[in-house]
């Protein structure tokens, strides 16, 4: 296993990323589960967990996880808004099929 560097950032930076990670990832819960605005409290919680993943690599320098949890956090923004079921209609069965009645499959 390789060992890596310990970054030498300046304790003011280190601090001020832990308070950022700690104000969004509290606001994005926050948020998303009691106000009930889930793509904001996505948004801010992803954030939040890309301010622990630049925190961690000054810690340690270890790219890989710092990387990881980045690109986590960006596919938890494309997660929700993928499956965001109030930005489009709903429909039953029959509405369905007489709504689409001209499109063909094949």
């Amino acid at each position: 296993m390789r060992e890596f560097e310990k970054r030498h950032a300046p304790r003011w930076v280190k601090s001020s990323l832990s308070a950022g990670t700690v104000v969004l990832l509290a606001t994005g819960f926050f948020v998303g589960v009691v106000l009930r605005s889930m793509l904001l409290g996505v948004l801010l919680f992803a954030l939040g967990a890309i301010l622990f993943a630049v925190r961690g690599y000054l810690n340690t320098g270890d790219k890989v996880v710092a990387g990881a949890l980045i690109f986590v956090a960006l596919v938890a923004i494309g997660i929700e808004a993928l499956w965001n079921v109030d930005n489009g209609v709903t429909l039953c069965a029959r509405c369905h099929r007489s709504a689409h009645a001209g499109v063909s499959l094949n």
